[in-house]
Parts: structure tokens; sequence; C-alpha cells
């Protein structure tokens, strides 16, 4: 299924129901972003273009290509936020988070793993 929203210049390559996993599979074009576009603009760019929250949003890879200025984003899209996160690995998470968030997230989850640590060590 392709359409084009023109006020973005954004087009939509493909866009499946995955039933089983409750999730939308969705990759689209956007134009002249290669280099320029970060993973948590274009969950942005894509929650925005598909009019659902930017939460159930999860982007799975940027693709450029040599020659071309163009981007590919692949991204799944959740009908429950909890189920998303039962399903993806955490380190596609922390890519989906702007830098100063994944700061902090990545902060906690080190000073989780030494607590544990310390508390396996006193055994």
């Amino acid at each position: 299924m392709s359409q084009l929203a023109p006020q973005q210049g954004i087009k939509v390559l493909s866009d499946s129901m995955n039933a089983l996993l409750g999730r939308r599979e969705v990759r689209v074009l956007l134009p002249d972003q290669a280099g320029r576009l970060t993973r948590p603009q274009a969950r942005e760019r894509i929650a925005s273009l598909l009019n659902v929250e930017r939460e159930k949003v999860v982007v799975i890879g940027l693709k450029g290509s040599a020659g071309s200025s163009d981007l590919v984003v692949e991204a799944y899209v959740y009908d429950d936020v909890a189920q998303a996160k039962l399903q993806l690995p955490q380190y596609i998470w922390l890519r989906n988070l702007p830098k100063e968030e994944r700061r902090r997230a990545l902060e906690e989850l080190r000073k989780k793993r030494a607590e544990l640590k310390a508390k396996e060590a006193q055994k």
C-alpha cells in the first residue's frame, strides 16, 4: 500500500498488520533526510503521519543508500506498549530515547547492575 503525504513529502512504502504480534509494520521513505534525522525525530514524524501516540511507535532501523539523500525508516506501531516491551530487546528501546533520557536510563541500569553484583559478592 503506497500513499503520499504531500505536506511532508513522506511516502509510505509498506504498511502491514501483524495480528500475531499485535503490531503494524511500517516502512516509510523520508526524502532528503539521510544523515539529518535522529531516531526520536523519525518516531515523531511517523506518529504524526499515522495519527498514533508517539509511545506506540518504535523505530527499528534507519537506512540510507549511497548516492541518495533519501532515508527509509522501518518502524513498528504497537497496539499495546506493555506488549511491545515484552517482545523487543531493551537496546531498541534505549535507541528510541532522546540523548538526555538515554543517559539517565543507562546510568540507572549501571547502578542496578552494580547493586546486584554487590549483593552476590556478599553471599
